[in-house]
Order: structure tokens, then C-alpha cells, then sequence
């Protein structure tokens, strides 16, 4: 399932069940061995048609992701929800969602979990490296000239000032802000916005995902197959 072109070969079982694998760390847009969030969309608009067509009844995202990059997330999980509104959408870790992964999952029309899974880390972060103290005792002295007050607020050669630290913790802050209102759009009234901000970024193991929100109901990747292709179709 990792090896597949969206556009040109969507993965659909002979039963009509839809598959939209989503593996490893996540970027914005696809590279080398990395999945991009662009590949993803590319995946579920394929998926369009098929649904249109009667091709497929339901549509499966196996999820195995640590997480990734906060850009291009939202645009994403519209198109999920978009998906979702034609045809029953089901994710399933298989065996991590995490941070932006579990983002994804929550965009689900129903989202399972099982013993062997961990779900959730729903939080965010920035990093900034100050190498100016280390770089002076090598006696090197680094010095930018700008136009923009902020423009190299980033850099890691010459002391961090408090515009570094204003201007990453609002861009966190931000960040943050967008992953509440995706998760609580995407899991409706089954997930509040201060029960995500509870949560700390705490990680779930197991069933615990169920009480925390995070998934429907217990059921691994291999039970969802079984259970569509035994003829449940949707709700």
C-alpha cells in the first residue's frame, strides 16, 4: 500500500473497499521516501469518482505515522471531510498516530483502536538553537545586515533576543489553534475543544484512546477488513 500512484492506480479491494495508506513521518508535499500531505489529497480525490461510480463503499486509512509538519494540514482535512460526506471513511492506526497523524485520524467518519495501538501527542512545538556562546568561544563573530527588523530573528549564530521568543511562541500558539479547530471538526461533538487542550499532548495507549475521545471503538486494521468485506457498509 505504500507504493502506489494515487492518481493513476488507487488502491481499491475487489469487495469495494477503498485503501489510503498513510506511513511514516509527514511533509507538506511528498519527497524521496517521505509521504506528503499532497499524496494523501491526490488519494482521496481518486477516490471521488470510484465513490461517484458505486466502485467503492467505504474508504480505509490505515495510519502508521509518528506525525510531521503543520502546513498543509488544513487543506487536507477539508478534503477528508469532504470525502467522508460520500461515503463512510474509517481510520485505523496501524500501528501509531501521533501529533499531526492523529489530526488526520480524527477526520474520520469513525475511528478505531486496538490493544497494540498508541494515539494522540496532539500538541505542537518550534525549536530554536542559540550556537552564538559556542561559536564566540571559537572566536567567531557573526554579524547579518538586514532590511526587516525581524528578518533573521531565526538565526542560530548570533544571540537569541525576546523577538525570537515573541515572534516562535505566537507562531506555536498558532499552530496550536489550527490543530484544536481540526480535531474538533473533525470528531463533532465526540471530541470538545477543551478535552483536546486537557490532554496535554498526552500519548494513549491501547483502548485508552476510546475514553480519551481519540476513536470509536476497539478493532484492529485485519478486524475492519473482515467486518466491510463481510457486507457492513457504512454505519
Amino acid at each position: 500500500w505504500e507504493c502506489f500512484d494515487p492518481t493513476t492506480d488507487p488502491h481499491v479491494r475487489p469487495s469495494g473497499v477503498g485503501i489510503i495508506p498513510v506511513r511514516g513521518p509527514l511533509f507538506s508535499r511528498g519527497m524521496m521516501c517521505y509521504q506528503g500531505y499532497d499524496q494523501i489529497r491526490s488519494a482521496a480525490a481518486a477516490m471521488v469518482p470510484l465513490v461517484l461510480a458505486g466502485k467503492v463503499k467505504n474508504v480505509v486509512m490505515p495510519i502508521d505515522s509518528p506525525g510531521g509538519k503543520a502546513e498543509g494540514l488544513w487543506e487536507l482535512c477539508a478534503d477528508l471531510r469532504a470525502l467522508r460526506s460520500i461515503v463512510p471513511l474509517w481510520t485505523v492506526p496501524d500501528y501509531v498516530s501521533g501529533s499531526a497523524s492523529e489530526v488526520i485520524a480524527s477526520q474520520g467518519t469513525y475511528s478505531l483502536c486496538s490493544r497494540d495501538t498508541i494515539r494522540g501527542h496532539l500538541g505542537v512545538w518550534l525549536r530554536h538553537v542559540d550556537a552564538s556562546a559556542a561559536l564566540a568561544r571559537e572566536g567567531i563573530a557573526v554579524t547579518y545586515y538586514q532590511r526587516g527588523l525581524l528578518k533573521m530573528f531565526w538565526a542560530s549564530d548570533i544571540p537569541k533576543g525576546e523577538a525570537t521568543d515573541l515572534v516562535l511562541d505566537a507562531g506555536a500558539a498558532s499552530a496550536y489553534e489550527t490543530l484544536l479547530d481540526l480535531v474538533t471538526l473533525g470528531r463533532e461533538n465526540r471530541l470538545t475543544r477543551d478535552a483536546v487542550i486537557a490532554q496535554q499532548a498526552n500519548i494513549y495507549f491501547g483502548l485508552d484512546a476510546i475514553a480519551a475521545g481519540l476513536a470509536d471503538e476497539a478493532g484492529s486494521l485485519t478486524d475492519l477488513l473482515q467486518h466491510l468485506e463481510g457486507g457492513r457498509n457504512g454505519a
